[in-house]
């Protein structure tokens, strides 16, 4: 078994392996498409580097498919700028630009077995005989290697989905175009296909771009993430910085489980000023250096691991800059690493988590009951705000002195 999986690698590594000088680059300059008078893509501006694993990270509907198939040459585009490279393929047709997709929809052929469409896909200059072998282990890699003489009906969506990969992988591109990868298949086959996928891209090169809705599916994989919000890139940055230091409140909730907590908050120039019934934040003279206007509506966001979690009412917040607000707990439960906490707080959804091994807190958190009301805070630097209207982030300066 260990020769075989050798003998695999060693094939694969000849299949992907590609010379430097093939390398792919790609930028899109202020690319807008409309359809049927609504914007698409709106203002959208990626470029990537060499070599590097890019996803796009964005909720249905924000135009992630859109983007991979302007880029693919699937669709016009009203406005802007593509380039592979220093070269503009703005009005190159897809047959010319060599670039490997894999769709949503698997795009298998329904009269040709899976093994046939995968030795379809190889490029002409590899020999029958080589298609032969490394058709055999691009099979095994992906757990196809039973399924070769079967037809698209006789498979599961999750085979399906494999079988399109392996043609992608088959015709070894230097721009592999990847539409929601792990659509499809179980949570049991998804590591390990992120990890075929990732070695794919780094024995032969080029440049990955692949589309997901799945935080998670998009920090395991990516150098850089790019957050699409309607239609607009408003975030491209590696996964740390994303997450630590999100510069969009699109941003800030797409990473992250449980999901941020947002909070609607009025600024206060004086904590004493807070209603205690309601959410007070104070407004200090650092963040009032760093641009935000006294009338500015700002939204608060605190991850659910930053929250400090007390039973006793706070007549203001402890730390200058600091969120404080009282909430009624609704469930406690365990997970596999962390308690969570659910709790409501005049109607928005407060979400915390402690980790198992936070005894301190674990000792508090078990004397907790359901209906009981607790006071939330969090410090400075783990609060973040953003304008209600726009969604960028503001006083970010301040935040994390």
């Amino acid at each position: 078994m260990r020769g075989e999986a050798a003998m695999n690698s060693i094939c694969l590594s000849m299949i992907f392996r590609s010379p430097r000088n093939q390398l792919m680059r790609v930028k899109l300059n202020g690319i807008h498409v409309n359809r049927n008078q609504n914007s698409i893509l709106s203002d959208f501006n990626l470029e990537t580097q060499l070599d590097e694993y890019v996803v796009i990270l964005g909720e249905n509907g924000a135009g992630k498919t859109t983007a991979l198939r302007t880029i693919a040459g699937l669709q016009a585009i009203d406005e802007g700028e593509i380039y592979f490279n220093e070269n503009s393929v703005k009005d190159l047709p897809p047959r010319k630009r060599s670039v490997s997709m894999v769709f949503q929809g698997d795009a298998l052929y329904p009269h040709l077995k899976l093994g046939a469409a995968i030795l379809n896909s190889f490029p002409k200059e590899i020999s029958g005989e080589q298609r032969e072998v490394y058709l055999r282990s691009i099979a095994n890699t992906l757990g196809l290697e039973s399924l070769i003489d079967r037809y698209p009906n006789q498979i599961s969506g999750g085979e399906a989905r494999r079988t399109a990969i392996a043609c992608a992988m088959a015709r070894k591109t230097h721009l592999r175009l990847l539409d929601e990868p792990l659509h499809s298949l179980d949570p049991a086959l998804r590591p390990k296909l992120l990890q075929d996928l990732r070695k794919w891209h780094c024995e032969q090169g080029g440049t990955t771009i692949h589309v997901t809705h799945d935080a998670d599916e998009a920090m395991q994989v990516a150098d850089r993430i790019a957050i699409l919000s309607s239609g607009r890139v408003v975030q491209f940055a590696t996964p740390s910085i994303i997450y630590d230091d999100p510069q969009h409140i699109d941003a800030a909730t797409l990473l992250g489980s449980p999901t941020i907590n947002l909070i609607p908050v009025p600024l206060k120039t004086d904590a004493s000023e807070a209603n205690r019934d309601r959410v007070g934040i104070t407004y200090s003279e650092s963040l009032m250096r760093h641009g935000i206007p006294s009338s500015c509506e700002v939204i608060a966001g605190v991850r659910p691991q930053h929250w400090i979690i007390e039973a006793n009412e706070k007549e203001s917040p402890s730390t200058i800059e600091a969120l404080s607000l009282k909430a009624t707990v609704e469930r406690i439960w365990r997970g596999c690493e962390h308690w969570h906490l659910s709790a409501s707080c005049n109607g928005h959804l407060i979400q915390a988590k402690t980790s198992i091994d936070d005894h301190d807190q674990l000792e508090f958190i078990d004397s907790v009951q359901p209906h009981q009301t607790l006071c939330f805070s969090a410090t400075a630097a783990h609060v973040f705000l953003f304008d209600k209207k726009t969604g960028t982030r503001v006083g970010k300066q301040s935040i994390h002195q």
